[in-house]
């Protein structure tokens, strides 16, 4: 058995982070029952609900190759401070460098860069980057900031491989049995409200103020109060007693697979992070994005032609929010075939990877 060791953001719960790791491992069982895979960290959760193993020391120093999964961790997040570049750096950088070092095969595949800011960040990555077999981009701006910090070797531009996750592997139901059997939601328009992880106040404030000056007075939506994280349900239950309740549920997310078959059927999503959006985006909902990261949520939306439903958390108003909302919550999106090619050209260049640089 060949060995490759996958890096993601699988130490938490985060929907996105947790939907590359099920998609890549998945793609790569199905294709290769020669390859055992291992993730370089997990958490409690991601090892119980996604299913994976974690690599330990013994495992490093025996794996044929290394694959960086989709995920935005080549770019700093949002007023990131010293202590998170330097976790950044130890939580992905670090097992590059240590798999070149062993002069073993690495690939980049699909994943959101730059900005990075600290210089100890942009010459690590650049330096993976050079020393990596293959590169692929989540969009250009990803390959611009990396032509920009020195990175020669050749990177190639495709797009969020969350958008294929309505592939027949992951078996998507068509109707949910949680949205079914809720009575408030029944002839409703179904509204997904995501609440925000970080700085809550003001989302609350002008999220969730717009959205109740707007739609809270419409008998004809229900709403589904939800995360996209594991918690305890307070944030959700405070907000929840904003909306009227006789129209109004929480979703307490748990499986991230489950999740998806709510957004697929659901009518409209109001978000405040990247991939909750994409995956509403890829079942050809109404989306609106109020971006905690606003970086990266807004590169994609301008490259799926849709820049007007997202603008950054700090930088809109509530009522520009109320516009937004009433302006395109009846509005579905729809993604271009080229799109969806480019995204699945990732998984191409995984399985292409790994029959040519990890199985010889």
């Amino acid at each position: 058995m060949k060995k490759v060791l996958l890096c993601g953001a699988t130490h938490g719960s985060n929907f996105g982070d947790s939907l590359f790791a099920i998609m890549f491992n998945k793609k790569i069982e199905k294709k290769f029952d020669d390859v055992d895979v291992y993730f370089t960290k997990a958490s409690e959760y991601s090892k119980e609900a996604l299913n994976i193993k974690v690599a330990g020391l013994k495992e490093l120093f025996s794996m044929d190759g290394m694959v960086y999964i989709s995920g935005g961790y080549f770019g700093q997040s949002h007023n990131e401070n010293l202590k998170g570049s330097i976790y950044r750096f130890l939580t992905y950088f670090a097992y590059g460098l240590f798999m070149i070092l062993r002069r073993k095969p690495i690939a980049i595949i699909g994943v959101g860069a730059g900005p990075l800011e600290r210089k100890f960040l942009r010459k690590t990555a650049k330096y993976i980057f050079n020393k990596a077999k293959i590169v692929s981009v989540r969009d250009k701006e990803s390959r611009d900031y990396m032509r920009n910090y020195g990175v020669q070797s050749e990177i190639r531009v495709t797009s969020d491989s969350a958008q294929v996750i309505n592939d027949a592997i992951f078996n998507i139901k068509k109707e949910n049995t949680w949205i079914s059997s809720q009575e408030k939601l029944k002839n409703r328009q179904k509204v997904l409200i995501h609440l925000a992880s970080k700085n809550s106040d003001l989302y609350n404030d002008i999220v969730i103020g717009a959205i109740l000056d707007s739609l809270g007075s419409r008998k004809d939506i229900g709403f589904i109060i939800t995360t996209d994280y594991v918690t305890k349900g307070d944030e959700l239950r405070e907000v929840y007693k904003l909306f009227p309740s006789e129209q109004t549920v929480i979703y307490d997310f748990n499986n991230p697979l489950e999740f998806v078959e709510v957004i697929s059927n659901v009518d409209a999503v109001i978000t405040p992070k990247l991939h909750v959006g994409i995956i509403a985006t890829t079942f050809h909902k109404s989306v609106i994005s109020f971006p905690l990261h606003p970086g990266k949520t807004i590169r994609y939306y301008q490259q799926i032609g849709y820049p007007e439903r997202c603008k950054s958390l700090f930088d809109v108003s509530k009522e520009e929010s109320k516009e937004m909302i009433l302006s395109y919550i009846d509005s579905k999106v729809n993604l271009s075939q080229n799109l969806l090619y480019k995204a699945n050209e990732n998984f191409d260049l995984l399985l292409d990877f790994l029959e040519n640089n990890v199985r010889r």
